[in-house]
């Protein structure tokens, strides 16, 4: 899989790299729902784009994940940073806002 989740105590960080798919959210998402159902608390999160050198995904993939998360109850309410520099990264974090309608995810 192209990303790392790494769970650092206060805040989960999430680094994706080189070809990032829209397959690689469907098993992103099955992993973090399996590590917030094991915690008493939602944590934080950090997302690193850095090392994205591009991604491709498919509307039809994506609008399920997106609803799916938009329902998800979290713990807690959570803070959530991307942090992005090059166009495909700012691309990357501006689809991830915008499909991010969760209430609780600011």
């Amino acid at each position: 899989m192209p990303y790392e989740l790494s769970d650092k105590g206060a805040f989960l960080q999430i680094r994706f790299y080189e070809l990032f798919e829209s397959n690689d959210f469907v098993e992103l998402f099955r992993e973090l729902n399996v590590l917030e159902s094991q915690r008493d608390v939602t944590p934080h999160r950090i997302t690193l784009l850095s090392d994205v050198k591009d991604f491709v995904f498919q509307f039809s993939h994506m609008l399920p994940i997106a609803k799916d998360r938009a329902k998800h109850q979290l713990k807690n309410k959570i803070k959530s940073a991307i942090v992005a520099y090059k166009p495909v990264e700012l691309a990357l974090a501006n689809l991830m806002l915008t499909m991010n309608s969760n209430p609780n995810i600011t």
